[in-house]
């Protein structure tokens, strides 16, 4: 045998004994499976704060030891200037909140029984409404409002409802939207009465000035309950807006 020959048997043998090697040690592969050369050699972690070895195509792990996948609904939105956080629609509410003067003098926490078997934004019928803390009226200066019209040979007026959103909080056992105030770390039934089908944001300025918007999609005409929690002593300012009907009434509630 000559030389050239005996160097291409020695290759031969050199690629057959690499194949086998690599057969027999999958876990010898870098991890993912691929990568920059400075990985190379790395084993595949196999230990129990690992996912399972099932190569660069693994599925996201989905046990209990695993954060879930994000939801991209609830991603936040770029807001660009002179506006406000962008909701699904495209929509944002206003750049600033609503105009109201803060009371001179805070009530005592409310006494009054929390109902903790609504969800955020569920809808609940007047009879629940009153069951929670009896009738809720408009106020006097947004209930109705008398229109002038005229037609050829006469004319006459007409009363409307232009009540907007109405917003109440469930204060001693009754509806109201003057001032209330809740024990710190303390919880209290709010009601939005949504005077039409519209995109809803809610907005919360705390003491000190940090302003907290969130939006809640689309919500039907009617009475939907939501919460206000007492994460911060003094002075909280709570509305809604909708993309229709505007600002509704402030609620003033004080967290002792």
């Amino acid at each position: 045998m000559n030389a050239k020959s005996l160097c291409l048997v020695l290759i031969l043998a050199m690629l057959i004994s690499a194949t086998a090697a690599s057969a027999a040690s999958p876990n010898s592969l870098p991890y993912p499976g691929s990568g920059p050369s400075s990985l190379s050699g790395l084993p595949f972690p196999s230990g129990s704060g690992y996912p399972p070895s099932s190569g660069p195509n693994q599925l996201y792990p989905s046990d209990s030891g695993y954060p879930p996948l994000p939801n991209p609904d609830n991603l936040p939105y770029n807001s660009g200037s002179g506006f406000g956080d962008r909701d699904q629609t495209g929509g944002s509410h206003p750049a600033t909140g609503p105009s109201s003067s803060q009371p001179l003098s805070a009530p005592s926490a409310s006494t009054g029984n929390v109902e903790t078997s609504f969800q955020e934004g569920q809808v609940i019928s007047s009879e629940q409404v009153n069951e929670l803390g009896g009738p809720v009226e408009a106020s006097s200066s947004s209930v109705t409002k008398m229109v002038s019209y005229s037609y050829y040979g006469g004319g006459g007026s007409q009363q409307y409802y232009s009540g907007g959103i109405q917003h109440w909080a469930l204060y001693n056992g009754y509806w109201t939207n003057g001032p209330t105030a809740v024990n710190y770390y303390g919880r209290m039934n709010t009601l939005v009465d949504n005077d039409q089908g519209q995109y809803i944001w809610s907005y919360e300025k705390y003491p000190g000035g940090y302003v907290d918007w969130n939006s809640w999609g689309y919500w039907t005409p009617g009475y939907h309950n939501t919460y206000f929690f007492g994460d911060k002593r003094g002075w909280h300012q709570v509305a809604i807006w909708g993309s229709s009907s505007g600002w509704s009434n402030v609620l003033w509630i004080y967290v002792w």
